[in-house]
């Protein structure tokens, strides 16, 4: 066999299984991140105009990849506030802040992707009258 067909036997073969993986580096890794929401909660009415904290906690058995945290208005679906972070660590202590206008209401998700490309996502939905 030539080297040439050497090569192109290689690549039939084992090229395809280089996109096998889910999109993370741990193929092994089948469980979501969890995500605890501590504040605000669903439903709370905010002050317009002074600092609201978004705190919670966030974990994984392996590695929290990132972590997105976006702000919309929840009226209209536009995003306000569109935060990344990129911890790399089991746990993930979440500590934002922003601060509500008068007569909106906001919808806040947090989502949390690990290294085995498994996903979770928490929303609440608050209001500043």
């Amino acid at each position: 066999m030539t080297k040439v067909k050497k090569i192109a036997l290689y690549l039939m073969l084992f090229a395809p299984l280089a996109g096998c993986n889910k999109g993370g580096t741990d193929n092994d890794d089948r469980t979501d991140p969890v995500i605890t929401l501590t504040a605000p909660l669903n439903g709370a009415t905010l002050l317009a105009g002074q600092t609201t904290a978004i705190t919670g906690t966030i974990t994984d058995e392996r590695e929290i990849y990132m972590v997105h945290i976006h702000i919309s208005d929840n009226n209209t679906g536009a995003l306000l506030i569109d935060i990344h972070r990129y911890p790399a660590g089991t746990s993930y202590q979440l500590a934002e802040s922003f601060v509500p206008e008068a007569g909106r209401s906001y919808r806040i998700q947090v989502q949390a992707r690990d290294r085995g490309a498994n996903e979770a996502a928490s929303s609440v939905v608050v209001s500043a009258p």
